[in-house]
Formats: C-alpha cells, structure tokens, sequence
C-alpha cells in the first residue's frame, strides 16, 4: 500500500517543489504511483527483505517504489491526510538540499534506466 496526499497543507513553493520533484522521477524512472515521496507505506516484511537497498540518499523512496514496481505486485494508493508543519523548519526545501537530490536522482538515473 502507498500513499499519496490529496490535499497537500504546505506553501505554494513546497507544493510546487514537490510537485516538480514528482513528475520528473515519475517521468525518468516510468513510475506509476501518484505520490512518490509520501511517507505512508505499507510493506510485506518478505517482500522487502527480497528488495536490496544499499543507498541512504534522499533518493531512496525513488528506488523503493521503482523496486516495488518492478517485482511485479499489486500496489494499492490511499489518500491519506497531510497537516500544515506547526513547528520547525524543513531541511530539505533548501537550494543546496534540492540540488543534491535532483543530482542524486539524475546519478539514479542513469544507474538503474540508462546502464
């Protein structure tokens, strides 16, 4: 099971960011999930164990789901419920942060598509 939020509580620019971030790794890797990078997942324990990982990159979501999607099993979407950020700052909505992660996919890429 993968989630995906419907409705996203987030600023305009986050929104969009993440929006981009989606429709590019969707488009680069052929991923069929909505919400790549939602954090709602629901995994058979065999079925992971069988999925190597190695990477700890803010890529790894990417590989999970394209990983997922290759081993051929059903994977059902939920929307689930996405709450305003009431205290902190996000790490990752930071120019150096995103520049690391879309080289980091673009590496991923080339990885798993192009070799």
């Amino acid at each position: 099971m993968n989630g995906y939020k419907p409705e996203r509580q987030d600023r305009a620019h986050r929104i969009w960011i993440g929006n981009t971030y989606n429709f590019c790794a969707r488009l680069l890797f052929r991923i069929l999930r909505r919400d790549i990078d939602c954090d709602y997942r629901l995994i058979r324990r065999a079925l992971l164990d069988e999925i190597q990982l190695p990477s700890t990159s803010s890529t790894i979501c990417v590989k999970l789901v394209c990983k997922l999607e290759l081993s051929g099993c059903e994977v059902k979407q939920v929307g689930v419920h996405h709450f305003p950020r009431l205290y902190g700052r996000s790490q990752f909505f930071r120019v150096r942060s995103l520049a690391i992660t879309f080289y980091q996919l673009l590496r991923l890429w080339v990885r798993l598509v192009v070799q």
